[in-house]
């Protein structure tokens, strides 16, 4: 399966950063798993911090893979 990325705050209470470290180790490689201090479930504060955890982790997945024409149409 392709690359997955997981990421919690420490203080969300609607998924604990046990329960994703959880689901974590039960999903196969290639995975990725961050668990971002003081962030909530809502990101309030933290969205550059996730906006930049979600672009490293696109840019990483897809380097070096050329776009196929048919996902162009």
């Amino acid at each position: 399966t392709g690359p997955k990325l997981l990421v919690c705050g420490s203080r969300d209470l609607l998924t604990p950063a046990h329960d994703a470290g959880s689901l974590a180790k039960g999903l196969c490689e290639p995975k990725e798993f961050t668990i971002v201090p003081e962030a909530d479930h809502f990101w309030l504060g933290h969205e550059e911090r996730l906006a930049g955890l979600v672009a490293a982790f696109f840019l990483k997945a897809f380097q070096g893979q050329a776009t196929r024409p048919e996902a162009d149409a």
